[in-house]
């Protein structure tokens, strides 16, 4: 039966749809986040606030194999290339922009693979640079140079032979190779960690504080060092630095970063294990490491055009406790 109802509903629906009164479906909800991904250790992104990951914009650095923190300017970074090149050093501040060169006049760049900028017992900042390097395992010296770093104001900068001291290395005949140079802040102590895939390697240093005239230096075994990982470049020491205070030191291999404690002097040899290791930030030919001493922060770098500059947090307090091995 049809009495007319039809039209007059469909009307009054339209006017009700006009006055918004009629509820009208919600529309879809957005997609949720998706699931959390846990971030590898040693992958960590900095905190807000921190440093960033930066492109050093030196192009003359192809082959960056040394890194140290400046003293006399905080936040800039000096490096280095690895053989093949001039004896110079670069400098370039936290977000990779160039400040300028030092050059060593008169001396050759045979291997150069670390340095280091370190505090002397009266407080002056000394740049040392490690002619270590050895990948034929030869019975070589290893050669290192130290200058006081320069004003920064002065660059681009040559040095005279004069201003540079030289020292003349010699490690035991099964630790030919080596890549890492470090210098303990405020005793001006240089440790030489030899490269070698070897589950274990020597720490070495020298019997006392170098200093100008001296001749061969026969460095000594203070402890041995276990460096965990499966046999391979991932094991392998390519650099190292102290930590603020010089009481700990970081060493890099090809895969990770390991935290030592530094045995104190006069008691023997003893048998290290990292009181912690993360892995290392992926990059190609990852040879070189430096460690703020202001903010104990790490900043990583590596060859090939346009290195990166990572920095990389670090555990606070020294570790207590060894660490488990990765």
């Amino acid at each position: 039966m049809n009495n007319g109802s039809g039209p007059v509903l469909l009307i009054l629906f339209f006017l009700l749809l006009s006055c918004g009164q009629v509820p009208r479906p919600a529309p879809p909800a957005p997609p949720g986040p998706g699931p959390v991904v846990p971030t590898p250790p040693g992958h960590e992104l900095p905190p807000p606030g921190g440093p960033s990951p930066a492109v050093i914009r030196e192009k003359e650095l192809r082959e960056l194999s040394g890194l140290a923190c400046s003293l006399r300017r905080p936040g800039a970074f000096w490096a280095h290339n690895d053989s093949g090149d001039p004896a110079r050093l670069f400098l370039f501040d936290g977000g990779g922009r160039s400040l300028g060169t030092v050059t060593l006049a008169g001396l050759a760049a045979l291997d150069w693979e670390d340095c280091a900028v370190a505090a002397g017992p009266r407080g002056e900042p000394w740049i040392w640079v490690g002619d270590i390097g050895n990948n034929l395992s030869l019975p070589i010296l290893k050669v290192v140079y130290r200058f006081r770093e320069p004003d920064p104001g002065l660059l681009p900068l040559i040095l005279d032979r004069r201003e540079i001291q030289t020292f003349r290395f010699r490690l035991p005949a099964i630790a030919r190779d080596c890549e890492c140079l470090m210098v303990q802040p405020g005793t001006g102590m240089p440790y030489l960690v030899p490269k070698a895939n070897q589950p274990e390697v020597g720490l070495f240093t020298t019997p006392s504080p170098p200093g100008p005239g001296q001749g061969v230096i026969d460095l000594v075994k203070v402890a041995t060092l276990v460096v965990p990982g499966r046999p391979g470049l991932r094991r392998m020491v390519s650099a190292g630095d102290f930590l603020p205070g010089g009481r700990a030191f970081l060493l890099r291999t090809y895969g990770w970063l390991h935290l030592y404690r530094l045995p104190p002097p006069g008691g023997g040899c003893p048998r290290l294990k990292p009181y912690h290791s993360q892995l290392a930030p992926s990059q190609p030919a990852g040879d070189a490491v430096t460690v703020d001493p202001r903010t104990g922060t790490a900043y990583l770098s590596g060859e090939g055009p346009d290195p990166r500059l990572i920095p990389v947090p670090l555990p606070r307090g020294g570790g207590e406790s060894p660490g488990k091995d990765p």
